[in-house]
């Protein structure tokens, strides 16, 4: 009896420290509590008076791993080959068919550091970056391609590599750091791996105060300061070797330059999510300037080269979607139309979108016939 008592007892007292949190149930509790990620999006610009950003990589078979040269147009001198200047690795993430191409190792380092003294605090969960320019990446940095033994990357002089904050990779964990200010800093060619014309200007960053209300209660950011050119994170200015600057404006060396990190966000991972897999956030609100931004990308995706003087007027459609009439001339031909720029939920997330409906007109042609001078361009929900 004594021992069937004592048991009960001890039962009961079990159940008690479960109600209370305390006991063997307190460390599955703490495993069950969510993680928090801070999302963004990010976008690098090259400087539209000197050279391209040209990648090759390169392997002699599919066990290999894909090295990346760079190659500098010095314009009318021969091209300069920095040979392995880092890796070329494929990546193809489940939830997204459109992101599954290579990707330059490293490109962008996003990190989150003290504000006192700029040592690191978190690291980012990127791995690479699709160097994408139509001109210099024509089959998207080998979309769909993962045995290549060749891949061309690169981003021309005065463009844009913008990477949306729904995108995989495109955030920091920030679960469990304590209350307070960071830097979130975007830093490209951390490493100095790519031969550039200024190494001065390749960081900005926002200040965040995270958890202004507590940790885990919302909202959990708050933005703050912007500072574009950042103060230099290298320990040397020095450009690396083989990096002979160019005569002729538009060529030699690229000038690479993040803008500010935006579309700041925060997601909760649900418990048990590992820390590398972020959780759905929700859409982001698509602002009138971003969509512009993305009207030049989709028509840049669709007829191969940037529009020159573009002429744009946007309305929005919903809090995620604009519609913006365009029109700009090139040679001979004008053109006129419009762009719907939308979002729409994948599996992991949400992806921005286009359709397009651009009518060209021949105005040589057109001065000379009465008809038949006009060719009208569409396209139906692709991805940007």
């Amino acid at each position: 009896m004594q021992g069937r008592a004592s048991r009960k007892g001890a039962v009961l007292l079990a159940g008690v420290l479960a109600l209370c949190g305390l006991g063997s149930a307190g460390a599955g509790a703490a495993s069950a509590a969510p993680g928090y990620q801070l999302t963004f999006g990010s976008t690098i610009d090259t400087s539209a008076t000197s050279g391209p950003l040209i990648v090759k990589g390169h392997r002699s078979n599919t066990t290999e791993p894909m090295i990346a040269d760079q190659i500098i147009d010095n314009n009318p001198d021969p091209d300069t080959v920095r040979a392995g200047i880092g890796q070329l690795i494929y990546e193809a993430f489940p939830d997204s068919l459109s992101h599954r191409h290579w990707h330059f190792k490293a490109f962008v380092r996003y990190q989150l550091r003290s504000t006192s003294d700029l040592s690191l605090v978190r690291p980012d969960n990127k791995a690479g970056f699709c160097l994408s320019d139509p001109a210099f990446a024509p089959d998207f940095c080998g979309s769909l391609k993962p045995e290549a033994l060749a891949i061309d990357e690169g981003l021309g002089p005065g463009t844009s590599d913008y990477y949306p904050p729904t995108l995989e990779g495109q955030y920091i964990d920030i679960t469990g750091l304590p209350r307070g200010d960071y830097w979130l800093v975007h830093w490209v060619n951390s490493g100095k791996e790519i031969c550039e014309s200024d190494y001065t200007n390749n960081a900005a960053a926002v200040k965040v105060g995270l958890w202004p209300k507590g940790y885990g209660v919302a909202p959990y950011v708050a933005q703050k300061e912007a500072v574009k050119p950042f103060p230099s994170l290298y320990a040397d200015l020095t450009p690396p070797a083989g990096c002979d600057q160019a005569s002729t404006p538009g060529f030699g060396a690229p000038d690479l330059a993040p803008k500010t990190p935006a579309e700041l966000g925060s997601t909760v991972a649900p418990p048990g999510t590992p820390p590398s897999s972020p959780g759905t956030p929700s859409a982001p609100k698509l602002s009138k300037r971003l969509a512009r931004r993305y009207v030049v990308r989709a028509l840049t995706k669709r007829f191969h080269r940037r529009p020159k003087h573009l002429r744009q007027a946007c309305k929005r459609l919903s809090r995620t979607s604009f519609r913006c009439g365009v029109q700009w001339r090139s040679r001979q031909y004008r053109y006129r139309g419009s762009v719907r720029i939308f979002t729409v939920r994948v599996q992991n997330g949400y992806e921005r979108r286009f359709d397009l409906r651009v009518r060209r007109t021949d105005r040589r042609c057109a001065l000379a016939h009465a008809g038949g001078c006009s060719r009208t361009f569409k396209a139906k929900n692709r991805r940007l």
